[in-house]
């Protein structure tokens, strides 16, 4: 099976959820912090009266303390947007070093799975008919109902298996494209919240919505001039993340390319 077949849909693919992610983009630029003094307390809505210690800190060391939070805690992320015209949606568990859930575009469905520094993914049907329609049959029968294996460094494969890495958490999803700047305290799903803008002249504004009490983040949705539409909500008591499968339960991803 030719491997660019299947490039054209799993790195796109990939691509698409880290932008939706993001909401306002995920390949970074260096961090411009613009933000002047916070605003005083008197200025904020009452339901949402953020910690002194936290609202003190500058748009960039209140990002730094974000991104520590993500890098260790266990979180569960999920959400739905729509970017580029494709419906995209993420469903993932980050647990210490293993992380699992899924991913779906345009309909198309893809598991994730991370344990012990090993990925492996498996898809569905609507998957393989879009990546490879002339070979989903084929496909289909070489793999069956077994995982694929991923190789990080494989050109098709790696960028789709790092969505179930921790780096995708403090490199991809958190990682500005512009200046970020502090805007207005807001309450979400009760919980009273700080707000990060990252505005970017291309990609429109994202909003990050972080914990007051203890720095951590709640959302990530568009903010003004965006063109993505979903956000993306954090919470702190994900599943379990199942075991490895089974080695017989198991195809390596160079027999898809190899066609073997």
């Amino acid at each position: 099976m030719p491997r660019p077949r299947l490039a054209l849909v799993l790195v796109p693919a990939a691509a698409a959820i880290a932008l939706a992610a993001c909401s306002s983009g995920t390949s970074g630029s260096p961090v411009t912090d613009t933000s002047s003094a916070p605003s005083s307390a008197s200025s904020a809505p009452q339901s949402a009266t953020p910690s002194t210690d936290l609202a003190a800190l500058s748009a960039s060391e209140l990002l730094a303390k974000v991104t520590a939070a993500v890098a260790h805690d266990d979180v569960h992320i999920s959400g739905t947007a729509v970017s580029d015209e494709q419906a995209v949606s993420l469903d993932m568990s980050y647990v210490g070093d293993d992380a699992s859930g899924s991913m779906t575009v345009s309909g198309a469905k893809l598991a994730l799975l991370n344990v012990d520094g090993v990925s492996y993914f498996k898809a569905d049907e609507a998957f393989w008919k879009a990546a490879a329609p002339s070979d989903a049959e084929q496909v289909a029968a070489l793999i069956g109902d077994r995982w694929i294996k991923v190789d990080p460094t494989d050109a098709n494969f790696g960028e789709m298996a790092s969505i179930a890495t921790r780096k995708f958490l403090t490199t991809s999803v958190l990682k500005p494209t512009g200046s970020i700047t502090k805007g207005e305290p807001k309450t979400i799903d009760g919980v009273n919240c700080l707000t990060l803008v990252d505005t970017d002249p291309k990609e429109g504004n994202g909003l990050l919505y972080v914990d007051a009490a203890d720095g951590k983040p709640i959302r990530i949705a568009p903010g003004e001039g965006s063109d993505s539409k979903g956000e993306l909500d954090f919470d702190y008591s994900p599943p379990a993340i199942p075991p490895a499968p089974a080695a017989s339960d198991v195809l390596d991803s160079s027999a898809l390319q190899s066609g073997n």
